[in-house]
């Protein structure tokens, strides 16, 4: 395809206005669309019929719908034990048995026992004054641990 290489100069060509709108056109645009709109048709007039009878059985849906789920979310609760209240269950003769049969030893059992909780006091020097502990199970400790109450235990 060859593609024609004539100069072509916009100037020379001719310029018409083929777009002429008659006299005074847009000035009576604003009149002519609003009597346009007076005089229209009017329009189909549209009613909508409501269905009582549907209604009435979506209404009754939704409501079983609802009493449903709030007997399901009451059903579906879980009674939440705290960490506590799930130890004041064992016993300590249990608690015991479990760890002498795992390797935990005291320091990893201090590590995560909160000190300042547990009622005991220390002296000026840090040093650790033994609690007056009331356990009936006190003495079911000491013998499993081959210990004496009169021994100063020391553990750190």
């Amino acid at each position: 395809m060859e593609r024609d290489k004539r100069n072509i100069d916009l100037n020379k060509i001719p310029k018409k206005d083929i777009y002429t709108a008659p006299e005074g056109y847009f000035e009576a645009l604003p009149d002519n669309v609003l009597k346009k709109i007076d005089e229209g048709d009017k329009g189909k007039e549209i009613t909508l019929r409501v269905n009582w009878k549907v209604v009435g059985y979506v209404a009754a849906a939704s409501i079983l719908l609802l009493v449903a789920t709030l007997i399901g979310l009451q059903n579906n609760k879980t009674d939440r034990v705290s960490a506590e209240d799930f130890l004041a269950k064992v016993s300590d003769s249990d608690l015991v048995l479990y760890l002498q049969q795992s390797e935990i030893d005291a320091y990893e059992i201090m590590e995560v026992t909160d000190i300042e909780n547990l009622g005991l006091t220390f002296g000026n020097t840090g040093d650790f004054i033994e609690p007056q502990l009331n356990d009936p199970d006190l003495e079911l400790l000491y013998e499993q641990y081959g210990i004496s109450p009169d021994e100063n235990l020391q553990m750190f």
